[in-house]
């Protein structure tokens, strides 16, 4: 969910947040950010962690994931751009580097509040889990 947020962001801060880009086109990019996204966390484990035991390594795995997101999407641009493919998989670069930039800020400061609120405040981990889950599920 983050990913695909931070992507749709990346498409109003790259075109200074006018409506004036192709909505569709947005749209039809979500799914092919979503699968690649999906494939590279589950490449590293990054799911495998639990809270209470986060640390730098968890940090450290959210930064290798999406940096394989980021070059994997850069390299099916690429290669869509060289050989003439579908249009609607070419992502402008310069939203592939935002979202790299933007996603990697947002993730870790999600495993860094994720820690601080499990050991310092319990009872607000519980209940932001429980509005996570009611409210994004």
């Amino acid at each position: 969910t983050i990913v695909l947020i931070t992507f749709t962001i990346s498409y109003f801060i790259r075109f200074n947040f006018e409506p004036d880009f192709k909505g569709s086109l947005l749209i039809a990019q979500l799914p092919l950010i979503a699968i690649i996204s999906v494939i590279s966390f589950l490449i590293i484990g990054s799911h495998k962690g639990i809270i209470r035991h986060t640390g730098l390594k968890d940090a450290n795995n959210i930064v290798i994931g999406v940096n394989i997101l980021a070059t994997s999407l850069i390299l099916i641009v690429l290669l869509v751009n060289k050989l003439g493919f579908n249009q609607i998989i070419s992502i402008p670069l310069s939203i592939i580097y935002i979202h790299y930039l933007f996603l990697i800020d947002s993730l870790w400061w999600v495993v860094i509040s994720g820690f601080f609120l499990y050991y310092r405040f319990p009872i607000a981990f519980v209940i932001v889990v429980a509005w996570l889950i009611l409210f994004l599920i």
